[in-house]
């Protein structure tokens, strides 16, 4: 009898451990980008320390004092909050992993532009965009990188430009057509 009730206490943690990634924002990856509670769009930007300096920081502010997505990534500046149809349309663009991913692998050097950050409840998800070879990455509210194959793409890539241009009208961002 206690055989077959110990199998079952060792048998639960390891199947929650395998799913542990989905349930870090309490909802699937899919659910957290399809039905966020808000959406925040920020310039991104690597940091310094690799050795670029592509943006200007205004006078006394330091990029150690920027916001941050992981460990590579800092965004210098906030745009506005997205409505509620911006959310939708996002929303519609998502492609799970699950399905035939319909952006043709690039072989360029992943340079951010935008980073979208998705909140539900107190957590949030951020993506981050290269809108030169429409590449993303994935990093969650600790900072950690979540593959690209676990979650899927947007895209739309038309509509995530447009988001970029209406945000930050003064940045020059590659746009492949």
């Amino acid at each position: 009898m206690r055989t077959p009730f110990l199998a079952v206490l060792l048998v639960i943690p390891a199947a929650l451990s395998c799913t542990a990634d989905a349930f870090t924002f309490g909802a699937s990856h899919e659910d957290f980008l399809r039905r966020p509670d808000r959406v925040q769009i920020f310039l991104a930007d690597h940091p310094t320390s690799w050795g670029r300096d592509y943006r200007d920081l205004p006078p006394g502010v330091k990029e150690e004092d920027l916001p941050r997505s992981g460990k590579n990534f800092v965004l210098p500046q906030e745009g506005p909050e997205l409505s509620k149809e911006h959310r939708k349309q996002l929303a519609a663009a998502f492609v799970p992993a699950s399905e035939p991913n319909p952006i043709p692998e690039k072989k360029c050097g992943f340079n951010p532009d935008i980073a979208l950050r998705y909140w539900r409840g107190n957590t949030w998800m951020d993506v981050i965009v290269c809108l030169g070879c429409i590449q993303f990455i994935y990093i969650d509210a600790k900072g950690e990188q979540i593959a690209s194959r676990n979650v899927g793409v947007l895209s739309d890539y038309t509509f995530l430009y447009q988001l970029a241009k209406e945000a930050f009208p003064e940045e020059n961002f590659r746009f492949l057509r």
